[in-house]
């Protein structure tokens, strides 16, 4: 069952993309809070980039 997750980004320049072990999941958000559909439970990379190509990541697990 696909799981959502909330997220949101501080710092950065808008717009971002959200990818999910690295494929894109939300593509030029303005917003700097999203859900996400997730595969479901289990471990999951997210990253996000910035307008100016910076980026960070985490590993989450889900439930």
């Amino acid at each position: 069952m696909p799981a959502g997750l909330k997220v949101r980004v501080s710092g950065g320049t808008a717009p971002f993309t959200w990818l999910a072990d690295g494929v894109p999941v939300v593509v030029a958000l303005e917003a700097r809070e999203a859900m996400l559909a997730l595969p479901g439970a289990g471990f999951v990379t997210l990253s996000v980039i910035d307008a100016e190509g910076r980026s960070d990541r985490v590993e989450v697990r889900l439930r």
